[in-house]
């Protein structure tokens, strides 16, 4: 993952995207597996390639929610992702019991001086 994070780096998303695929692939863990996932996610989150990155974000979520899951899958399972900026990640999901569709905003915390 560290060579698709250097393409990332310098603005080549399509290499960067080739280099987490084969690290998923070839991924001796599981949680190597989902970290690799993840990268992927956030990487097509860059390209505007919302229906990729919800893919590589489930996968990633199915093998480690606990380190993966922006917010409680299992109550508010995301049907597509509406939005993503600097701020964050707009979803839209159902909500489990109800079946309401509700938006749920994920928000990133990177750039926080403190826990969001």
């Amino acid at each position: 993952t560290d060579v698709g994070k250097l393409h990332v780096a310098v603005g080549d998303f399509d290499g960067a995207g080739e280099s987490f695929a084969v690290a998923a692939a070839v991924a001796a863990s599981a949680g190597e597996r989902a970290e690799a996932l993840h990268n992927a996610y956030r990487t097509k989150l860059e390209q505007d390639d919302y229906a990729g990155a919800l893919n590589d974000l489930r996968a990633a979520v199915d093998l480690d929610p606990a380190r993966f899951a922006p917010f409680p899958f299992d109550k508010y399972p995301p049907d597509r992702i509406l939005g993503a900026g600097g701020f964050g990640v707009t979803f839209r999901c159902r909500h489990r019991l109800t079946g309401a569709a509700v938006a749920v905003k994920s928000i990133n915390d990177s750039g926080l001086d403190r826990d969001a």
